[in-house]
């Protein structure tokens, strides 16, 4: 079984490049029209899915193979939420959402299944390998687009201004770049010198991206690294790539950029708030595939999904859950659990992390070794 979990994260990830080919190609070309039009082929797309589920089907089977009654209650009382939002949407709302919002979810079943089974092992050389390699491929596809992609998101003289990668959105593709430095920096083990040179490529593509949510989560990362090894002199060559990013920001905020890109994001969480109930009658409506196929709403955020899919109670329950694990680790000087908590808080402002793959992937497998209280490793594998 751990084998079989192991390939599958591998295979998840490698199949990254493919996912949205096609809207990265129109995107180069200028052939893109709208940012809610597929240009990848359904069935690549579905991948992914299919990936996710055969992940979550077999970590069912690990955990009915032996698990503690602790887990089950956690399992059931969390599906025991899920399927009482699904009958109140049933019941008062509209029922053809539902699907979209399992798929929403599943994430999150993955992190409760792999949270009492998680090995080390899962993610050893391969798994490095496999996040590397799919993010080395990113950069390549960044730097060609800074030279060569049509001007969607604007340019600088012949350059272009916001580079996605392997992404549409250049929200997403700093996103993943900001996961990679983050497991870069807290737990690979090379060289130092190989570190400091891959953190500032790294850097280098969240700064390509110009995505302010980005650049502040990664900058916020680099430095709790640094200071957790009393470093700080280490970060001069980030400063030239700051420098250009501030003038850029502030270029940005001439033009209203976060009036209209963080003051939409809080007009429609304000909304959500306003109009939701407690428990949600439009379970999925407000995630991006039923945003996509015309028949949901943008929520554009993490909270504003959760507030519109789960409702006010769960969104409530979220925020504290969250808040509390961001200050317990700040309390306790737990640089691993603060920045990855800075990761998921931030970027929730601005992404529907359960969607965006495979970032929701990854932050499932990390969180997992993150918080895990107990982690396997190669040498105890056949007692897992």
């Amino acid at each position: 079984m751990n084998y079989i979990v192991k390939y599958l994260i591998i295979i998840g990830i490698l199949i990254t490049p493919f996912l949205n080919l096609g809207e990265v190609l129109a995107l180069v070309k200028g052939d893109i029209e709208s940012q809610s039009i597929l240009y990848t082929p359904i069935y690549i797309k579905v991948l992914k899915d299919i990936v996710i589920i055969l992940i979550i089907s077999t970590l069912v089977i690990k955990h009915l193979m032996g698990s503690t009654i602790k887990f089950y209650i956690i399992l059931l009382m969390t599906i025991l939420l899920i399927l009482i939002n699904i009958k109140y949407s049933v019941l008062f709302g509209s029922s053809e959402h539902i699907i979209y919002g399992l798929r929403w979810i599943y994430p999150l079943f993955i992190f409760l299944l792999l949270f009492n089974k998680f090995n080390d092992f899962y993610l050893d050389k391969k798994f490095n390998f496999s996040l590397f390699l799919t993010f080395v491929i990113h950069f390549i596809f960044q730097i060609y687009e800074l030279f060569n992609a049509s001007s969607w998101f604007g340019a600088i003289g012949s350059l272009n201004l916001r580079n996605p990668g392997l992404f549409l959105l250049p929200n997403t593709g700093a996103f993943f770049s900001t996961i990679v430095l983050y497991w870069l920096l807290f737990y690979l083990n090379i060289n130092k010198l190989l570190k400091f040179i891959m953190a500032v490529i790294i850097f280098l593509s969240v700064t390509l991206t110009l995505s302010g949510t980005g650049i502040t989560v990664a900058s916020f990362i680099l430095l709790i690294y640094l200071i957790s090894k009393r470093s700080l002199f280490l970060s001069f060559p980030f400063l030239p790539l700051g420098l250009i990013t501030v003038l850029e920001i502030i270029d940005n905020l001439r033009r209203d950029y976060i009036q209209i890109s963080g003051g939409t994001r809080i007009m429609i969480l304000k909304d959500i708030l306003q109009t939701n109930p407690a428990l949600s009658d439009k379970f999925g409506y407000y995630t991006n595939v039923a945003a996509l196929l015309g028949d949901g709403l943008i929520a554009d955020s993490t909270y504003a999904s959760i507030a519109g899919n789960l409702g006010l109670f769960v969104f409530v329950l979220v925020v504290i859950f969250l808040f509390y694990l961001f200050i317990d680790a700040l309390i306790k000087g737990d640089k691993k659990k603060l920045a990855f908590m800075t990761i998921i808080i931030l970027f929730s402002a601005t992404t529907i992390i359960f969607e965006a793959y495979p970032m929701n992937l990854l932050l499932s497998l990390i969180g997992c070794k993150v918080y895990s209280l107990k982690s396997y490793t190669s040498k105890n594998l056949l007692n897992a």
